[in-house]
């Protein structure tokens, strides 16, 4: 069993949720604490700006934004991570801020996930 005391810590769902509901201004920087699996990181997320991305689900305009993230030691250092380099993530610049893409450097090289087709049940 592991303790530890960090004010405002996410699962990585909840870290998500989060940022969609935040005003994502321009050059805006936020800080969260997201706790994955096994160890806590300091995730910073910048927001790059906005720009029109085009996904196999078709074209939106969009918000960039910046991840990186930091591990978290036991004397509650800052460390790199491994494995994670730093990732894009475009969301849909509008209410319901959709996840569209994600570009992560990665310690094997550039991985990406891109939304495929969306589908709003109910009037809208």
């Amino acid at each position: 069993t592991r303790q530890f005391s960090f004010p405002n810590l996410f699962d990585l769902h909840s870290a998500l949720l989060y940022l969609r509901s935040q005003p994502l201004r321009d050059r805006s920087v936020y800080r969260v604490v997201v706790y994955p699996a096994t160890n806590a990181y300091l995730a910073t997320i910048t927001v790059i700006g906005r720009e029109k991305v085009s996904v196999h689900a078709g074209s939106y305009n969009a918000i960039k934004v910046d991840l990186q993230l930091n591990k978290i030691g036991k004397n509650l250092e800052s460390q790199p991570h491994r494995k994670f380099r730093r990732a894009t993530i475009w969301v849909s610049d509008d209410a319901d801020r959709i996840l569209l893409r994600i570009e992560a450097q990665i310690f094997v090289g550039t991985i990406f996930a891109e939304l495929q087709s969306m589908r709003f049940d109910g009037a809208r």
